[in-house]
Parts: structure tokens; C-alpha cells; sequence
């Protein structure tokens, strides 16, 4: 099991997907909790944010928060 994120690295992971895609904290914070629960996005967060249901974007957005916090 990895340690937790920093604070730092939660905010990081953050602003990168905010870089991919706008949306509130809460969101992003739900998305990122996402990618390092289950390593990527799950079809349950991609049905409550069809945006994320492009794979291409996907991939981003889980790049985005690997690229800060190893998971």
C-alpha cells in the first residue's frame, strides 16, 4: 500500500487535471480519489461524467494524477 498524498501532491494532482478538464474541487477531488482507488477511471465515475467516457481524456486526466502521486 502507498503512503497517502501530501498536501502539496493533492494540490498538484489538482491544478494538472484542471489543465485536462474545468470542473469544482469536489469533482476533481472525486476523480483523482478515483484514479488511485482503482488505478484508472472506473465505468461508475465515467457514467457520472460522460466527458470522461472518451478514452483519449481519459487517459489524460489519469496521466495527470500519476504524473504527481504514484499509484
Amino acid at each position: 500500500m502507498l503512503p497517502a498524498p501530501t498536501r502539496r501532491q493533492w494540490d498538484l494532482a489538482r491544478l494538472y487535471v484542471k489543465n485536462v478538464i474545468e470542473g469544482p474541487n469536489t469533482d476533481i477531488d472525486r476523480i483523482i480519489l478515483d484514479v488511485l482507488e482503482t488505478g484508472a477511471l472506473s465505468p461508475t465515475l465515467k457514467s457520472e461524467f460522460p466527458l470522461l467516457a472518451g478514452n483519449e481524456l481519459a487517459q489524460r486526466v489519469v496521466a495527470a494524477v500519476r504524473s504527481v502521486i504514484p499509484c
